[in-house]
């Protein structure tokens, strides 16, 4: 039956997600089509309602003002494009539903169809459930897809300034590459920064009067100077020393995310420009490491020793010494820390007693340059070069060899008298238990158990002979290969590698680390005691040999060999004193 819509009068709904603006049907799009379709169905339009905003969430204003004029009866209908223009969330679905139920709405138009409150109430919840499952699974691949970039430390979204996004990678796995136009000047801007000379509305001016910087051209804007906010936003980007924030998807919660692409600055440089700011801009939380804390105790009180950093700052103008996080004025003369010009940035980390337990320990705090001076004293001691390392490997190689063959002919004849014993007590068994012995001629029962019990304590010490031959020997020329690899390069890495590094390095030399009056007391394994010994030992012993002596070489090799025989001599050392670190130093 033909529904009479001539007396019923219909509002026009537009809405464009703003979220997306390359939308199919743009608003414009729709007024065209609208307007044609409410022509060609000569119906009755009585108001029209825009806007351009996401139906993933309710709470859009225009939508909720022409419901609520309909609810009030001003018009019994409404034509939209289709229902997802409508609802795309489970509220707003729910509403437009329950007032089509009860007639209050009697018709939406759409370009593809009409719905009346007669119709079926499937239909439309078929067809507006869809719409907001459809939202709810695009959330889900987003958020898939931005996991995804954040497990690969790839940042999500637009570049910033200096980088683009690569548009030769399908949509969703885009990284950013280096803008060849702009990157420079962003270094640019950091360095002259970095100097103190010049403050951030002179930065400003030089950008965009003399370097000529303009944002990159997009379809909709750029082409244009960069603002002074803009400028700002730049200087506290942690994106150029390799972080970026980001929502956590799961949680909600900011993050400080580590990208892998190439950076313009370090964090140290970073700090310095925010300090020069005067911290301007969003905090970073704090996430400070230190090589070297829970190792050393106070040689005074017991106490663990921590370890502090500050940061401070000599005002250019009054010559005032003040820790500058969180402030952005001297408190002596009340300057800017951006207009300082050239100001002193000091950085100190030093390690002190903790005085948990005793409030009056007296230890004063050490700076961490003496600290590791020391250590490097203490690895210097042992260090011997690499024609002494290669040396010992292939002394030790040879050794292994010998010992394997050795190891071959001990575990047999070990064997083989764990065989006899076998076999003794085979026998006795047999004789105490014949035809021989039934009036104990041969063997008293406490004779048997005496002369059993002598022969099995006899095999355990074969088989534990046996044993010890096995792994002993193995895992103690294993040990003095990583004491001599150890000796050669832990030095190096002290002074060149990572802060775990550092602390592993520590952490191999010995046990019970004591700070007493700022020296650093190392009870370091007894390996590396001998290697202490023999080094300074072939030390004098070379200094002899070296003038001209054409047997030089031949000697302290035999020195040196005969030293590495010593070495493998003592073999109940702590031989597990390197075992604790999975750390390689050759």
């Amino acid at each position: 039956m033909k529904k009479d819509v001539n007396k019923i009068r219909y509002f026009v709904y537009r809405r464009r997600s703003s979220d997306d603006a390359k939308q199919t049907a743009s608003l414009g799009v729709q007024k065209s089509e609208l307007d044609l379709l409410a022509k060609r169905s000569d119906a009755l339009v009585v108001g029209e309602f825009e806007e351009s905003k996401t139906a993933k969430q309710p709470g859009r204003e225009e939508f909720n003002r022409m419901l609520d004029e309909i609810e009030a009866g001003k018009a019994e209908g409404i034509i939209c494009w289709k229902l997802d223009r409508l609802a795309r969330n489970p509220v707003d679905e729910g509403r437009v539903r329950w007032l089509l139920q009860k007639g209050v709405i009697k018709n939406i138009k759409t370009y593809e169809r009409d719905y009346y409150p007669g119709d079926h109430s499937l239909i439309a919840s078929v067809e507006m459930s869809m719409a907001t499952q459809y939202s709810r699974d695009l959330r889900t691949m987003a958020f898939r897809t931005i996991r995804d970039k954040l497990r690969k430390s790839s940042r999500p979204g637009l570049a910033p300034q200096g980088y683009l996004n690569d548009m030769s990678k399908p949509h969703g796995f885009r990284d950013y590459i280096e803008d060849p136009e702009r990157l420079p000047l962003i270094s640019r801007l950091f360095q002259y920064m970095l100097s103190g000379n010049y403050s951030v509305s002179e930065l400003h001016r030089l950008m965009r009067d003399e370097w000529g910087y303009r944002t990159r051209i997009t379809a909709k804007q750029g082409g244009k100077p960069l603002s002074i906010s803009h400028v700002y936003r730049i200087l506290t980007e942690p994106y150029y020393y390799g972080y970026f924030y980001y929502n956590d998807p799961d949680t909600g919660e900011k993050r400080l995310f580590k990208h892998n692409n190439k950076t313009i600055i370090t964090e140290s440089e970073y700090d310095r420009v925010q300090a020069l700011m005067g911290r301007k801009g969003r905090p970073r939380p704090k996430t400070r490491a230190f090589a070297y804390t829970g190792m050393m105790r106070c040689g005074e009180c017991g106490c663990a020793i921590t370890a502090e950093e500050k940061h401070q700052i000599i005002c250019s103008v009054c010559k005032n010494k003040f820790a500058y996080e969180n402030k952005h004025t001297c408190p002596g003369c009340s300057t800017e820390i951006s207009d300082m010009k050239n100001p002193k940035l000091l950085h100190y980390i030093y390690f002190h007693c903790t005085k948990k337990k005793n409030r009056n320990c007296t230890q004063r705090s050490v700076r961490i340059e003496d600290l590791e001076t020391q250590i490097n004293n203490e690895l210097a001691s042992l260090q011997i070069d690499e024609d002494y390392l290669k040396l010992a490997i292939d002394y030790l190689n040879e050794t292994k060899t010998q010992e394997f063959e050795d190891k071959a002919t001990i575990r047999l004849n070990l064997e083989k008298l764990v065989d006899e014993c076998n076999r003794k007590l085979k026998r006795l068994s047999d004789e105490f238990t014949s035809i021989n012995n039934l009036d104990y001629q041969m063997y008293r029962p406490e004779e048997f158990a005496e002369i059993k019990a002598a022969i099995i304590s006899e095999r355990s010490g074969y088989e534990a002979r046996l044993i010890d031959v096995q792994d002993k020997s193995d895992e103690w020329l294993e040990l003095t290969e990583k004491t001599f690899n150890f000796c050669a390069y832990a030095r190096y890495h002290f002074n060149n590698g990572s802060l775990k590094a550092k602390g592993e390095i520590l952490n191999s030399l010995g046990s019970n680390l004591i700070l007493k009056d700022r020296k650093l007391l190392i009870n370091a394994y007894e390996p590396f005691f001998i290697v202490k010994d023999y080094v300074s030992s072939s030390v004098n012993e070379a200094e002899k040999l070296e003038p001209g002596n054409s047997g030089a070489t031949t000697k302290k090799n035999e020195l040196s060999q005969a030293q590495i025989s010593s070495w493998l001599r003592d073999r109940d050392s702590n031989p597990n004193f390197l075992v604790q670190s999975q750390t390689s130093y050759h």
